[in-house]
């Protein structure tokens, strides 16, 4: 597997005390089908890909590792999530792992229904292959 954390974006909020939005450009996670069930290599795949998505925000802002303090990014309690994909590469089912994966890096308190108060999924041309485009928009008040 080549690791080309060049494509990476993760553009934090100005100020760590008012949410904002975060974008984040990440590989495409691996396919439901092969992650969701007892499938061992399923999850070396999806075990890989968090490795990848790490790296890749890592390389992008150098700082952004959340779990090891190296950037103060409230943590959202309620939001949209944003999911731009492009027109080859990534089944649409295939996204439950970002939303898994934004809570294991605490940049969400949760993905459940109270938190997550909005989901959009848009097919994009100017996301490249293989990749996908997040945007966390904090929602007040829930």
């Amino acid at each position: 597997m080549t690791i080309d954390p060049t494509h990476a974006q993760f553009l934090p909020p100005d100020e760590p005390t008012v949410p904002r939005d975060i974008v984040l450009t990440i590989s495409a996670p691996p396919s439901v089908n092969r992650t969701r069930k007892v499938d061992w290599r399923g999850n070396k795949k999806l075990k890989a890909w968090h490795a990848m998505a790490d790296l890749e925000i890592m390389a992008a802002g150098g700082r952004s590792w959340v779990k090891l303090g190296m950037i103060r990014v409230p943590v959202m309690d309620c939001f949209a999530l944003h999911i731009e994909v492009p027109e080859q590469g990534c089944d649409l089912d295939n996204l439950k792992a970002i939303a898994d994966y934004l809570k294991r890096i605490e940049l969400v308190t949760d993905d459940a229904r109270r938190n997550m108060r909005e989901l959009h999924v848009v097919v994009v041309k100017d996301v490249p292959a293989g990749m996908v485009r997040v945007r966390l928009q904090p929602i007040s008040g829930g």
